[in-house]
């Protein structure tokens, strides 16, 4: 009797292991620790500094300059392959110093192209242009010229601020300009005018709106 006992104590223990087991195979893996700390964040955008500066006057021209003619145009064969209005080289344009020949490429499938002009500074500052304009300087690599708008680069606006451009001041006007991103802005980049109407955005004279296409300008 004791020896029976013995028998299903043996195979009560065996039992209950054999079932620990299995509930303890069974058991959802616990998920992993995770650092939040190493977790990167999501960047706000930065923010927009609105400074309008006043753009410094352009680098005077040394005694002597004189732009090195530029590389033939995309599309341009070397040689005589654009057509020829003032000039072929920038030593033809002397009416001031420091001329330079602009030549345009030959357009397919008609094959024209622009006459070549010849190009002066037509600036050092903006006062001496016209009202509502800027002088952009051009470097070693073009002639200065008068700007349309309140801004040439992104640094004319401020800190994070866009200089865009658009047709201006008014939205029947067809001249293009560039102007600097305001405070007041009712649109921003291409494809926030949803109303078909009002297709694109365009500066307003004093702020960023939607506005109607403006008319092709013709030739």
């Amino acid at each position: 009797m004791r020896a029976l006992s013995v028998v299903f104590c043996v195979l009560a223990l065996a039992c209950t292991r054999g079932r620990s087991g299995a509930d303890a195979s069974s058991e959802l893996p616990l998920p992993p620790i995770v650092d939040a700390s190493a977790v990167p964040i999501p960047s706000a955008a930065p923010p927009k500094v609105y400074a309008r500066r006043v753009r410094p006057p352009c680098a005077p021209r040394p005694k002597g300059f004189a732009f090195a003619l530029p590389s033939e145009p995309a599309g341009m064969v070397q040689g005589d392959a654009y057509t020829v209005g003032q000039c072929k080289t920038n030593a033809e344009c002397t009416r001031k110093p420091g001329g330079q020949c602009v030549r345009y490429a030959r357009q397919p499938p008609h094959g024209y192209s622009p006459p070549s002009v010849c190009a002066y500074d037509a600036c050092t500052s903006g006062a001496q242009c016209g009202a509502g304009a800027l002088c952009a300087c051009g470097g070693d690599g073009a002639t200065n010229a008068c700007v349309f708008g309140n801004c040439v680069t992104d640094e004319d606006c401020g800190t994070n601020v866009a200089c865009r451009p658009s047709y201006g001041p008014d939205f029947r006007s067809g001249a293009m300009g560039l102007f600097c991103e305001t405070q007041d802005d009712r649109c921003g980049a291409r494809g926030s005018c949803l109303d078909p109407t009002m297709s694109r955005c365009a500066y307003s004279g004093t702020r960023w709106e939607c506005a109607a296409s403006p008319p092709i300008p013709p030739g």
